[in-house]
């Protein structure tokens, strides 16, 4: 059995097995504590039992976006930093973080950059100029895992991308026209 509430309540993992000091066990992704504990009973007598010495944590791997995160107003071509952090992922071989933007509401998705191995302790930037071509109010960013598409997240509220004003310059075409005007 296992308990996520330092032994409070307790979830059975298997009621028989072959007492070989080992079970298998494939860990639920919902489970997100810092007060773990495993129990090893006789199924014959349920008060012959051994708990964990203590408790242990089980913490789901996190993806958060950061900025933009909702409301923000961009101008394309500018240069913005779109920051994310990731959390939990230390016991994974590899983890490559993709951030993706979308400018209809999340029915598409486009690729700004993977970021692999992005630290834990501190937030991860990665510097993006979106295309003059973009207009749009219903923008969201989002970080998603390669390997491991339940580790994602997505900006909490739609933000904006404006193309930058067009500036139009007219020049004579000979001096001669220009002073007769």
């Amino acid at each position: 059995e296992y308990s996520i509430d330092n032994g409070l309540t307790w979830t059975v993992i298997s009621s028989a097995t072959t007492n070989d000091g080992t079970q298998a066990w494939t860990v639920p992704s919902n489970i997100n504590s810092t007060q773990c504990l495993i129990k090893a009973s006789n199924s014959a007598d349920v008060n012959s039992n051994d708990v964990s010495n203590a408790v242990f944590s089980i913490l789901a791997p996190r993806a958060t976006v950061i900025t933009p995160n909702g409301g923000e107003s961009w101008l394309a071509c500018e240069n913005k930093t779109i920051s994310f952090s990731v959390s939990g992922t230390t016991y994974l071989p590899t983890y490559t973080a993709e951030v993706r933007y979308s400018i209809n509401g999340g029915s598409t998705w486009s690729l700004i950059n993977t970021v692999t191995n992005p630290s834990a302790s501190v937030a991860s930037n990665v510097s993006y100029s979106f295309p003059n071509n973009i207009n749009s109010t219903q923008c969201l960013m989002r970080v998603i895992s390669s390997a491991y598409p339940t580790i994602a997240d997505t900006s909490n509220a739609v933000f904006s991308i404006q193309p930058q004003p067009t500036l139009i310059t007219v020049f004579p075409i000979s001096s001669r026209l220009a002073t007769k005007l």
